[in-house]
């Protein structure tokens, strides 16, 4: 498949996020809680909040200010969950192995975060069937699953802000460095070029896809379809059918994505219907789209 479109950031039809840019950024994304939309960065520093154009910021959380944190720490992995008292929190990993939940109202307003401490590696991912689905499903959304950098996974159920139970834990052979959910499935991407693929009924491993030969540093599920994206250093991109009852737990390549000389950093699918596949590279001052339709 032929890449399409690509925009650049002089384009005068994007904007700034009003960020430090003398921050080392490691992730940014939408959430979207309830009837509100918002745009998470994580960086060395800590997170920042935004709406969703980017220019108003509700909240900020700094690293620097919490106690037994060193110059070293950073904040990486970010998911949207809904509980079972019927509350979203937004919920972002750190170095020092914590995942802040954060209680956010109907309005819009966040809580000071609640510390979920169950991992003594840095957490590299996150990920929820609620913020796999774009907060438009209600798919497995009490369940949050965290990765670090020891290779664990952990898979919590959600029952309020304050109140996260921890469940079953997985070891992966490398690092996961992307999380998705959807349904009884658990994808976690791992920076071997591995996908595994875990059971949350079961709670076992059901399929170890070899997505890439090099380093796998992104995942996207197909907000809707039960597609998901791998990108890799490699300079490529791959759209896969999930294993599901429907096509008898295939996994199957549906597009092959390249983009000449990047290494790929981020993937999202957007549009409508998510017809669209985006990529990020490593220092490129551009995005790369994909029309799956053609």
């Amino acid at each position: 498949m032929v890449k399409v479109d690509s925009l650049k950031r002089s384009d005068p039809s994007t904007s700034k996020v009003n960020s430090n840019d003398n921050l080392p950024l490691h992730q940014c994304c939408y959430v979207t809680l309830g009837n509100n939309t918002f745009l998470a960065v994580a960086t060395t520093a800590g997170f920042d909040v935004f709406d969703a154009t980017g220019g108003r910021m509700p909240f900020q959380f700094s690293l620097q200010e919490q106690p037994g944190t060193s110059s070293a720490s950073f904040c990486r992995g970010v998911a949207a969950v809904a509980s079972e008292d019927g509350s979203g929190q937004l919920c972002v990993g750190s170095s020092e192995g914590v995942v802040f939940v954060l209680d956010c109202d109907r309005s819009g307003r966040f809580k000071a975060p609640v510390r979920l401490a169950g991992h003594k590696g840095a957490i590299t991912a996150l990920g929820s069937g609620y913020h796999s689905s774009s907060g438009k499903s209600l798919d497995q959304p009490h369940v949050l699953a965290s990765a670090d950098a020891d290779g664990r996974v952990v898979v919590w159920g959600a029952k309020s802000a304050a109140e996260y139970a921890k469940g079953a834990e997985h070891q992966v052979e490398s690092v996961a460095v992307s999380i998705c959910c959807r349904g009884d499935l658990l994808l976690c991407g791992c920076v071997d070029g591995r996908v595994n693929i875990y059971s949350l009924e079961k709670q076992r491993i059901l399929h170890q896809l070899t997505a890439h030969g090099r380093w796998l540093y992104a995942m996207a599920l197909h907000p809707s379809k039960d597609l998901f994206a791998t990108g890799s250093n490699d300079s490529t991109a791959t759209v896969w059918t999930l294993p599901t009852e429907e096509n008898g737990g295939k996994i199957e390549a549906k597009h092959a994505l390249r983009w000449t000389d990047a290494m790929i950093t981020g993937l999202a699918f957007v549009g409508k219907h998510g017809e669209v596949v985006v990529a990020a590279a490593y220092d490129f001052e551009e995005v790369a789209a994909w029309d799956l339709k053609y």
